[in-house]
């Protein structure tokens, strides 16, 4: 798997600011020496649009070493292509540590889990562009950043209905 970098990525302790921040990312060339700014840490809020929803229902049916089938389990997932949002201003661009190429594709996964049995949950993910060999063929995938949710039924249908109420009103999970 080759993954396609421009220049690696350093985390420091050592702050220009102590009381702004405790922690940086330094990008550095391949001389190690530091490229552009320093990243520090974002305190203050990124908008979104969903521009494409996908809403699957899946129903898995198995079979034990003998054949004999087992319990099938469902579920719900929606699915939403996000992009970034400015208000009045245009939008903010974003790009992966180590590149210059900006993120095209944000991800909004959010999977229902049976009220009172299992703990919502939350999990943001990004993977820089990489090319693997599948089946003797080159596949290069893009740069993408999302989040994964586990979601109770009872908060999607909470935040569909105050939605709903509300054109304009972005629904949060």
């Amino acid at each position: 798997m080759d993954y396609h970098t421009d220049r690696s990525v350093r985390y420091e302790v050592e702050r220009d600011f102590d009381s702004l921040y405790k922690w940086s990312l330094q990008e550095c060339g391949s001389n190690g020496e530091p490229f552009g700014a320093k990243y520090i840490p974002w305190d203050w809020r990124l908008s979104f649009l969903a521009v494409e929803l996908r809403h699957t229902h899946n129903v898995a049916a198995e079979t034990d070493l003998r054949r004999n089938p087992l319990p099938h389990t469902t579920s719900e997932t929606f699915t939403l292509l996000l992009r970034p949002e400015g208000g009045e201003r245009p939008p903010p661009s974003f790009s992966m540590f180590g590149t210059s190429r900006t993120v095209e594709k944000f991800y909004l996964r959010v999977q229902c889990v049976e009220d009172g049995t299992t703990e919502q949950s939350c999990a943001a993910w990004g993977v820089v562009s990489y090319t693997s060999e599948i089946d003797f063929r080159n596949e290069t995938e893009d740069d993408s950043l999302g989040s994964n949710s586990g979601s109770h039924n009872r908060t999607l249908k909470s935040s569909a209905r105050f939605t709903q109420r509300r054109p304009g009103i972005t629904a949060l999970f």
